[in-house]
């Protein structure tokens, strides 16, 4: 899974690896900014959805960046590995 937030302070690309973490990106980076553990739904299940992955990366922004503002999220199913 990929997903594209676009922010005022850039654009943000994270992916979901198949160990179940998310790498976050910053524009053209080509190093991850963060490695970010997904939400837990019920212990211990990972909550591994779309909604789950981008909440987890929505909340590491905001609590990084200060004044942050959201503009657009895209999410793209892709094959493991891509």
């Amino acid at each position: 899974m990929k997903v594209i937030i676009e922010t005022n302070a850039g654009t943000f690309a994270a992916y979901l690896t198949g160990a179940g973490d998310i790498l976050l990106y910053q524009g053209e980076d080509e190093t991850a900014v963060a490695t970010i553990a997904p939400l837990v739904k019920r212990r211990p299940t990972l909550d591994l959805s779309t909604d789950g992955v981008t909440t987890a990366v929505r909340d590491w922004l905001e609590s990084t960046y200060d004044r942050l503002d959201i503009e657009s999220v895209v999410v793209h199913l892709v094959p493991p590995g891509r």
